[in-house]
């Protein structure tokens, strides 16, 4: 799981890459398409998983993703934003540091960070 969140961590994010997210889950939602669960998966099972999804494959090419960046990148997107929270008295040598330039893409677009954190709280609230 380390390797993973380091591997996902140190994957360089696409400029364009917070409204595509935000646009694919959008549509994967309004196709009432249920993506598979991660929790506990590595990295390459999920990608596995979504490649499995029926449906999921047109809309994620739409937005410009295939299944492995698309997992990499909400992966990224979500441990980088993570540990930006982190206030510096709570970070500790062992915590992993994410990618200096994603650190700076998700500073510099708030707004398209925070329409996407909208997006994906909303697919957690039970219809």
């Amino acid at each position: 799981m380390r390797r993973d969140m380091d591997t996902a961590l140190h994957y360089k994010l696409a400029p364009d890459v917070l409204p595509r997210l935000t646009a694919a889950l959008k549509a994967i939602h309004a196709a009432h398409i249920q993506p598979p669960g991660h929790v506990g998966m590595s990295l390459d099972e999920q990608i596995g998983m979504v490649n499995k999804v029926p449906g999921l494959d047109p809309i994620l090419k739409t937005n410009g993703f295939s299944a492995h960046d698309f997992v990499m990148s909400l992966t990224c997107v979500g441990l980088t934003g993570s540990l930006m929270n982190v206030p510096q008295t709570q970070q500790t040598a062992q915590m992993p540091t994410p990618e200096p330039q994603n650190v700076a893409l998700l500073k510099a677009k708030p707004d398209e960070l925070q329409a996407l954190i909208s997006v994906l709280r909303e697919e957690q609230t039970p219809q």
